[in-house]
């Protein structure tokens, strides 16, 4: 398997260029963890490149559901109209190409702006064409695991301290059997980073972890970044009356917070090595689970660069 550099991708981003004859483009990496994102800038657009080892399906998984909320007319990231069949292959990875979104400087606090989004896409009318894979965030946790062990990556004592946790979150009841939201379109990985604020218009991005579930998926990561990240039940509280929901009343919660933040944590080991950033919070994050620490803050450990 290819090894995931920042050189990979940009090699994978040369052949991009070299075969569409868009080799003077001025491009950015602006992200790059499991997947590389980067900006053409004199076309308006991102290229997305998934790395060696992540699920293909999710490329598809992506595009249809963008394709699919552009007839809702719902705001989400669009496919770039200059490619009608997407996603592609380059280099044996897939790949696909997006309008770009500029982003609002200084961006709003989004909390609000998340909560109202995701509340219209749970009202969204069912639709059979979507062929959505049902939600397994602990399906999703199990393949990470094994191929944190074959990656030898991480400790083996981390290793274990995550199993350990993964056990103990489900006798916690972390597979939220019960729904009351009900079952329906989620997006899967609804952090208040993966929405963009254009022109003041809140614009929902990464969607390729949409999936059919409990609607009460889509709260979890709220609760996550409020707990770990921001330590801030303000945030949470004003998330969840733009959703308009109390929050006290969703069975669960708790325990499927922690399958999140166990998904959270396998991927960002994943990246181990690419950084010292990532490499010292996934030492944290491994302490954390190793000591049962559920109220220590996290970081990011990933840094991403806005083009200029």
């Amino acid at each position: 398997m290819m090894e995931w550099t920042r050189e990979a991708a940009d090699e994978v981003l040369r052949l991009f260029l070299a075969r569409t004859g868009l080799k003077n483009t001025k491009t950015k990496l602006i992200s790059f963890r499991q997947t590389a994102i980067f900006y053409l800038a004199d076309h308006d657009a991102s290229l997305r490149v998934y790395g060696p080892g992540e699920d293909p399906v999710r490329a598809e998984r992506m595009v249809q559901l963008a394709r699919h909320l552009a007839g809702q007319d719902f705001p989400a990231i669009r496919p770039h109209a200059a490619f009608a069949d997407q996603p592609f292959d380059i280099a044996n990875l897939r790949a696909s190409l997006w309008h770009w979104i500029e982003a609002d400087d200084p961006m709003p606090k989004t909390d609000e702006m998340l909560g109202r989004l995701l509340r219209q896409l749970h009202d969204l009318p069912g639709s059979n064409a979507l062929r959505l894979e049902s939600f397994d965030p602990v399906g999703k946790i199990r393949q990470r695991l094994k191929r944190l062990k074959s990656m030898q990556v991480i400790p083996a004592s981390g290793l274990r301290a995550l199993q350990a946790a993964l056990a103990r979150a489900l006798d916690m009841g972390g597979e939220l059997r019960e729904s009351r939201l009900g079952i329906g379109l989620i997006h899967g990985d609804a952090t208040p980073g993966n929405i963009v604020v254009s022109g003041g218009k809140a614009i929902l991005i990464d969607l390729d972890s949409s999936a059919l579930g409990a609607r009460e998926w889509d709260l979890v990561p709220m609760a996550v970044v409020s707990k770990r990240f921001s330590q801030s039940r303000k945030r949470w509280q004003r998330f969840i009356d733009a959703y308009g929901i109390d929050g006290h009343g969703l069975p669960g919660l708790e325990a499927a917070s922690l399958v999140k933040q166990l998904t959270m944590t396998c991927y960002l080991c994943l990246s181990a090595g690419m950084s010292a950033a990532i490499d010292n919070e996934i030492r944290n994050r491994l302490r954390m689970w190793e000591e049962w620490d559920l109220d220590g803050r996290w970081h990011s450990g990933f840094s991403v660069a806005r083009p200029e």
